[in-house]
């Protein structure tokens, strides 16, 4: 199950938060997992909350994914091309690839 943070106001209808839910001063308004309905949404906008952490309804298949994916991490490597060879610097692109996989979900990793 993929996760994506999104606006309270863009929500439709119930829907479960999966992410525990905090006002500004640190105090914990939702205990997650927790469906909320209408009237929720309503009192966590009124009390300064914007965004919540629900699952990912987008239908995307496994082929637009891995599309998405190749494409990202063309990107990545143009734009890390000036880095020096040094260890420190591989592991470093190692990390930000390993980043890109997994918010495409995909299990491979960036050294495999």
């Amino acid at each position: 199950m993929k996760l994506v943070t999104v606006k309270l106001e863009h929500i439709e209808g119930d829907v479960v938060v999966f992410s525990d839910v905090y006002d500004s001063l640190g105090r914990l308004l939702l205990k997650a997992p927790k469906e909320i309905d209408e009237n929720m949404k309503r009192i966590l906008f009124n009390r300064g909350v914007r965004e919540v952490v629900v699952r990912d309804r987008r239908e995307n298949t496994k082929a637009e994914n891995e599309s998405a994916l190749d494409k990202e991490l063309e990107k990545l490597e143009q734009r890390l091309i000036n880095f020096s060879d040094t260890e420190t610097c591989r592991e470093f692109k190692d990390l930000i690839k390993d980043t890109v996989f997994q918010f495409y979900g995909n299990k491979r990793t960036a050294s495999g």
